[in-house]
């Protein structure tokens, strides 16, 4: 008969609302979580953003001011309600899809940026991304039209790096990412004053961007400090859901710093 079966076949009640039960399900995880949805004018520059928060992260930087979206503490929006702000709000000109950290859905972040583009095909889409899962950006860079990568400190000092993101920087990856991004028209790049980080760091920062893509403009936004949890950071990937982990925060060995 093969899978998934014409319902024309489901004979039996019973067996046709299980497969629509099925059916159900699999959509419902076909898409990632939505955590809040809000209007912003400073998201990108010269433009009125919808910005999507996607839960979850494979990153527990230094004073997160999204941890609680990190942990999995949100209440849910309904697919539904972002297609009404999708379809009712005139005022925005722009999608930004952020987190958390959206790459960690793999396909899912696809088929999120294909239902945004069914629905308001007028409307540029924009990914906050660390930079972590460049394989996740190739796949999607024919669907998006820029990235916002941080770049959370100079990938020349690894271990500063790894510091603030709780986890082995992989600087192979931060690169492919870059590159993958370079070419669209609503990349751009960012870091976070971090009181740990000097005039030199960010000189550091400036010099790596401009050796890869020195055509996109580069922000560094003001540290705001964030009360997290003093134990968040000492948690594994078991914060993410199954399907979503990928690495351990604190390799053997690795300063917790």
């Amino acid at each position: 008969m093969g899978f998934p079966p014409d319902p024309q076949c489901l004979v039996s009640p019973i067996v046709r609302r299980v497969y629509n039960w099925f059916g159900e399900v699999l959509e419902r995880f076909m898409f990632p979580k939505i955590a809040g949805t809000l209007v912003s004018g400073i998201d990108h520059p010269d433009r009125v953003a919808l910005v999507v928060y996607l839960p979850y992260c494979n990153y527990r930087c230094l004073w997160c001011h999204n941890y609680e979206l990190v942990l999995g503490k949100f209440r849910e929006v309904p697919l539904e309600d972002l297609r009404w702000e999708l379809e009712n709000n005139m005022f925005v000109d722009m999608i930004v899809i952020t987190g958390g950290e959206p790459t960690v859905y793999g396909d899912g972040l696809i088929r999120l940026i294909e239902f945004v583009k069914e629905v308001r095909p007028d409307l540029p889409v924009r990914v906050d991304t660390n930079g972590s899962r460049p394989d996740v950006m190739e796949k999607t860079v024919d669907l998006v039209d820029g990235f916002a990568v941080d770049v959370k400190a100079p990938p020349q000092k690894k271990r500063l790096y790894s510091r603030i993101i709780g986890r082995e920087f992989d600087e192979e990856a931060l690169v492919k990412s870059i590159k993958i991004a370079c070419d669209l028209p609503l990349t751009l790049f960012r870091t976070v004053r971090y009181p740990i980080l000097t005039d030199e760091d960010f000189s550091l920062i400036k010099k790596f961007l401009n050796d890869i893509c020195p055509s996109k403009p580069y922000y560094v936004n003001e540290f705001v400090f964030v009360n997290s949890p003093a134990d968040w950071r000492g948690g594994t990937s078991t914060y993410l859901p199954k399907n979503l982990q990928d690495h351990t925060f604190y390799p053997e060995g690795f300063e917790k710093g």
